[in-house]
């Protein structure tokens, strides 16, 4: 056969074992998994920030992106991921700004919207800004309200107080990512964040508490946020996730 001819003549013949097939089903991702599976791409994040890429984003619409991400925050508050970073929180003096780098495009990625849907938890359990967009929309709606009632009525004004929803003054989140659509920048503005047309590299000098939330961000990037609030003051204001 030709495998003795082959043996004989001093060579041995290695054969391949045959491949699985791909038939077996694969397990849905979950925020879990999710929020701690992109921890082997800090260089292509850090590249991201050097170089604008273009990454093609399918239209489907502010409305159907906003629906996958309210189902990724309910799944996020149900994860022990949440229960432990709303632990951590918990342990942090008053945050005055929150700045986001790093997400990528989670119009089509699944580990980025789950880390966009922890960003709002996080500033939900900050400033008592509900995660939830239709739950946002309804408290400003029901904040607005109160403020009309007080107009017309003074004493109903203290009645409805109560119900009147908590939020703290603080300065818009700002969440930045070179790779961002268009799509996705009008919805994170949708959401009251902030955006920026300014690619900072990670160099923002603080003025406040200020706490960055950098999933996975590559070592230039936590480097260049440091170097730029070199001093005693400025390290102190700067808190990193």
């Amino acid at each position: 056969t030709a495998s003795k001819t082959m043996e004989e003549g001093g060579f041995t013949l290695v054969s391949r074992k045959p491949r699985r097939g791909r038939g077996g089903t694969k397990a849905a991702p979950t925020a879990s998994s999710c929020l701690a599976s992109s921890a082997a791409a800090p260089a292509r994040q850090a590249a991201r920030f050097r170089y604008r890429e273009s990454v093609p984003c399918p239209r489907q619409g502010v409305h159907t992106l906003s629906m996958r991400i309210e189902d990724a925050v309910q799944e996020v508050r149900r994860s022990s991921t949440w229960a432990s970073v709303a632990a951590a929180l918990g342990a942090l003096p008053r945050i005055d700004t929150i700045v986001c780098y790093g997400l990528g495009p989670f119009s089509t990625s699944t580990p980025a919207r789950f880390q966009l849907a922890l960003t709002f938890l996080i500033r939900e359990a900050l400033y008592g800004e509900p995660a939830q967009a239709e739950v946002r929309a309804a408290s400003i709606a029901s904040a607005a309200n109160v403020e009309a009632a007080s107009a017309a009525d003074a004493s109903s004004c203290q009645e409805t107080d109560a119900h009147k929803p908590v939020l703290e003054a603080h300065e818009p989140m700002l969440v930045y990512d070179p790779v961002f659509s268009e799509e996705e920048g009008r919805y994170l503005e949708s959401r009251g964040c902030a955006t920026s047309a300014v690619n900072e590299e990670g160099r923002r000098v603080v003025r406040s508490r200020t706490l960055f939330v950098m999933p996975h961000c590559g070592r230039q990037l936590y480097s260049n946020l440091l170097s730029a609030n070199w001093s005693l003051a400025g390290l102190g204001q700067v808190h990193v996730l």
